[in-house]
C-alpha cells in the first residue's frame, strides 16, 4: 500500500508539474486574443445594433461566418496565407532555435511566433461578441425608456452611454464571463496546429498517451476556472444593473 501511494502521489507531482509548465503559455495565447476579441468584437456589436440598417454597418452574415467556423480551420488557413503562403510569419512553435531568452529580439520573436494562433483564436471570439451584442443592443433602442430619453433631448452619444451600453452588455458579460473561464483549458483545438506548448496541447498529448492523471489536473483546473468565470459574472451584474444587487 505504501508503494502505491508513492507512486500515485510521484504522478501527481509529475502532472502538476506539466500542467503549471504549458501554463504560461497558454494564457499567453488565450487571454491575449480574448482581450483582442473583447476590444474589438463588443465595440463592433455594439455600433451595429446601434445603427441597424444604416449604410456602414456590420453584416450579420460576416459575423456569424466568423461565429460558426471552427478556430483549427482558421488557423490551417492562416498558416497557408502567411507563413507557407507569403512568409511572414512563423507558422508553428512559439520560439525560434539559437534566440537568447529574455532579449528583445526573443520578445519580437515570441510576438511573431503567437500572430497566427492569436490571430485563428480570436477571429471566432470576435464573431461570437458581435453577434450577441448586435442582439442585444437591437433589443435595448426599441424599449420604451430609449424612446423617452430621446424625447427629453439627450444626444445620440448620451443616449448610447448612458442608457443603452449598461443594459445592453448584460448578456455580452455572460459571454466574456464563460469564455474568460476557458483560458485556462487553452484553445484545445488551435494549438496543435500551431504546435504552440501550451496546455491544449498537453490535453491532445495525455490523451494519445492515455495520460489519466494529466487529464484529471487539466479537467479541474478547467472546472476550477469555470466556476470563477461565473463568480465574476455575477459580481459585475451588480454593477451594471442595480436591480440584481
Amino acid at each position: 500500500m505504501a508503494i502505491l501511494a508513492s507512486a500515485s502521489s510521484s504522478e501527481e507531482s509529475v502532472s502538476r508539474n506539466l500542467i503549471l509548465e504549458r501554463l504560461p503559455a497558454t494564457i499567453a495565447l488565450v487571454a491575449l486574443a480574448q482581450l483582442i476579441a473583447i476590444l474589438i468584437g463588443v465595440m463592433l456589436g455594439v455600433y451595429a445594433g446601434w445603427r441597424r440598417g444604416g449604410r456602414w454597418t456590420i453584416s450579420p452574415a460576416a459575423s456569424l461566418t466568423l461565429y460558426s467556423t471552427p478556430s483549427f480551420w482558421l488557423g490551417m488557413i492562416l498558416v497557408v496565407i502567411f507563413s507557407t503562403g507569403l512568409g511572414w510569419l512563423p507558422g508553428y512553435g512559439a520560439y525560434s532555435p539559437g534566440v537568447a531568452a529574455g532579449s528583445l529580439d526573443w520578445l519580437f520573436d515570441h510576438l511573431r511566433h503567437l500572430a497566427l494562433p492569436v490571430s485563428a483564436v480570436a477571429l471566432g471570439l470576435i464573431g461570437q461578441y458581435v453577434v450577441v451584442g448586435r442582439a442585444a443592443m437591437s433589443d435595448v433602442v426599441t424599449e420604451d425608456y430609449m424612446v423617452t430619453t430621446r424625447a427629453k433631448g439627450l444626444t445620440n452619444w448620451q443616449m448610447l452611454m448612458r442608457h443603452a451600453f449598461r443594459n445592453a452588455m448584460l448578456p455580452v458579460v455572460t459571454l466574456v464571463t464563460l469564455n474568460l473561464g476557458y483560458v485556462v483549458a487553452g484553445a484545445i483545438t488551435v494549438e496543435p496546429v500551431f504546435v504552440w506548448p501550451g496546455i491544449g496541447g498537453l490535453t491532445v498529448e495525455a490523451l494519445n498517451a492515455r495520460d489519466y492523471p494529466v487529464l484529471q489536473g487539466i479537467f479541474l483546473l478547467l472546472g476550477a476556472s469555470i466556476v470563477v468565470a461565473n463568480l465574476v459574472a455575477d459580481l459585475a451584474y451588480g454593477l451594471l444593473d442595480p436591480r440584481v444587487r
